[in-house]
């Protein structure tokens, strides 16, 4: 089990912008996310929403797909200029922190690495 999701975008000048607070999608939904400039949507289930499947025990050693998505209030300019670290924590069932790091070096996604089960890229 994991919770206590946190998101942010730090900057090499110290600057951190936190997530803009999303709803929880509802777990029967479809959710959409318009590509940039010509990307594919994305069709996204409710049910495989990530903090969703991941608030009931994972078998240790085992795997859980799901997915999340998040709004920043950045400019995609200044994200592509200065490639900030996207920051994601969270706790785990003995409460303990976890923190991954990423370099975020666009706002663009590669709709071959999604097209799996709950993320569904539509054939153009």
């Amino acid at each position: 089990m994991l919770y206590d999701w946190s998101i942010s975008l730090k900057f090499a000048d110290g600057r951190v912008i936190p997530r803009v607070p999303m709803v929880a999608p509802s777990a029967d939904s479809r959710n959409f996310l318009k590509g940039l400039r010509g990307q594919p949507t994305l069709a996204m289930d409710g049910a495989e929403w990530w903090p969703r499947v991941a608030s009931t025990p994972i078998i240790t050693g085992a795997s859980a797909r799901g997915w999340m998505y998040c709004l920043f209030r950045v400019s995609e300019e200044e994200v592509t200029r200065e490639k900030p670290t996207l920051i994601l924590s969270f706790k785990d069932f003995k409460d303990k922190p976890w923190t991954i790091e990423s370099p975020m070096t666009k706002l663009r996604f590669n709709p071959e690495l999604l097209d799996r089960p709950g993320i569904r890229v539509p054939k153009k």
